[in-house]
């Protein structure tokens, strides 16, 4: 004789049970891909793309590479649920046991394609001519507990918190009219894309190809970036005024504030050719960024900056 007196109590615990789990919230609710992102940046962002790639260094890359190693290993410990898909238009989501991660990798150059749903898992020893799993999906809460566990040491962007920043319009540009012309500042822009505080920045100038000038010159620093904050450098000027025939139109190069009422003569650039110029940013607590770039003035009188 089966006992059913109290089925109903033990049914209500039961899906009182499964109700916590979801609002206690291990369910299926992000990309594992921005889950990554979220782990290397240490926030619930993208990675940048730039024309077509993701904005990482060479080291930022092997980071990448490395985490997403260890994400599997998570997901083989049971410490991480990832659903994915099998091929098919009816294929539905679906979270492989932990002995699966013995057989299967996330695949890292669908990872690089900077598309939530590309990226894929594979067997291994296919070169990732199989899909095995699309369509990836975690749970955030779980990403945040793994985030918020010390003794984890997951590989994040923090080797390499400090990036040099360009663009167009404002803050990059700005534009000052007076009595004298038009004066158009060029700035560039120093940013802490970690997920913790930079102390102890120091901005630089470190090579002008009109001098060979390989000597670094302090622009700015030191100071101190939260993280995802940044900090604007002005690093030229140019008085692109073209009805004042006896203006002396140079392209100036910025000094450090110190410098101003030294005596100190800023650097000038004739505007009838292209300048390469470097840059670089140091701190004690990250590694250093440098950027290589051109100045010159284009057909119409304006100043312009690109990168190399």
């Amino acid at each position: 004789m089966v006992r059913l007196f109290n089925a109903p109590a033990l049914l209500y615990r039961e899906a009182k049970g499964a109700s916590a789990s979801v609002s206690g919230a291990v369910v299926r609710d992000v990309w594992l891909y921005d889950a990554i992102c979220r782990m290397f940046l240490g926030r619930w962002e993208k990675i940048p793309i730039v024309d077509g790639h993701l904005d990482l260094t060479a080291s930022g890359f092997q980071s990448i590479h490395d985490l997403i190693n260890q994400v599997k290993q998570l997901a083989f410990d049971d410490r991480l649920p990832i659903w994915g898909k099998a091929q098919g238009h009816l294929a539905m989501w679906e979270k492989p046991k932990p002995a699966f991660w013995q057989n299967y990798q996330i695949d890292y150059l669908s990872f690089t394609e900077g598309d939530p749903t590309k990226l894929r898992v594979v067997p291994y020893n296919t070169n990732g001519q199989i899909t095995s799993l699309r369509d990836l999906m975690t749970s955030k809460f779980a990403v945040e507990q793994l985030c918020r566990d010390q003794s984890l040491a997951i590989p994040t962007n923090d080797a390499n918190s400090i990036a040099i920043v360009t663009g167009t319009g404002k803050p990059f540009d700005q534009v000052e009219v007076n009595q004298h012309g038009v004066h158009h500042t060029i700035s560039i822009g120093v940013k802490n894309v970690g997920s913790k505080k930079v102390t102890n920045c120091s901005f630089y100038r470190t090579y002008l190809a009109f001098t060979n000038d390989s000597q670094k010159t302090l622009l700015d620093g030191p100071f101190s970036l939260d993280p995802n904050k940044t900090r604007y450098v002005s690093i030229a000027m140019f008085n692109e005024t073209k009805d004042m025939p006896d203006t002396d139109h140079l392209i100036g190069l910025s000094l450090p504030p110190a410098a101003f009422g030294a005596g100190i003569m800023a650097p000038r650039l004739p505007a009838d050719r292209r300048h390469a110029v470097s840059f670089a940013v140091e701190s004690t607590d990250t590694g250093n960024a440098v950027l290589h770039c051109e100045l010159w003035v284009d057909e119409a009188g304006k100043l312009r900056l690109e990168p190399l």
